[in-house]
């Protein structure tokens, strides 16, 4: 399972906010929308059948270097994290972090290396009723 978020546009929320019309916003030296991240940010997954949320970060916000994220996923089985640069066209080693499942419905990705500035993408797949992926981008600045 890998929870990738590679999606242009569209609107992002925080679970539990009722005024949620955060949007997309900012961008990297391509001109992309990127996330700006604060704790607890949800995307739904693709297909609609996870939200996925960002409960945390560390560091917070994301940034070049050692990173490690809690998810939480309702339904959920099983997750995995694909971190991806589309600009240079690689990724991690590994490129996959399974995701361990914490027992209540959250998920602890690890430390991985986000070893560059730029634009990373973290696709979330996502196991349970169905499989599905959802997508976080930042710009990490360093």
């Amino acid at each position: 399972m890998i929870l990738f978020l590679a999606a242009c546009g569209g609107d992002v929320k925080l679970k539990g906010d009722t005024a949620s019309n955060t949007t997309l916003s900012a961008s990297c030296s391509d001109g992309s929308p990127v996330d700006t991240y604060v704790a607890r940010l949800m995307h739904a997954s693709d297909g609609g059948t996870y939200e996925v949320v960002m409960a945390e970060a560390n560091p917070a916000p994301p940034d070049v270097g050692i990173n490690s994220f809690n998810l939480e996923i309702d339904g959920a089985t099983g997750a995995a994290v694909t971190p991806w640069m589309p600009l240079h066209g690689h990724g991690t080693v590994p490129a996959t972090f399974t995701a361990v499942d914490n027992g209540d419905g959250s998920w602890s990705t690890g430390d991985m290396d986000l070893f560059m500035p730029g634009l990373w993408e973290l696709q979330v797949t996502i196991s349970g009723s169905a499989e599905d992926t959802a997508l976080f981008r930042f710009c990490l600045e360093g």
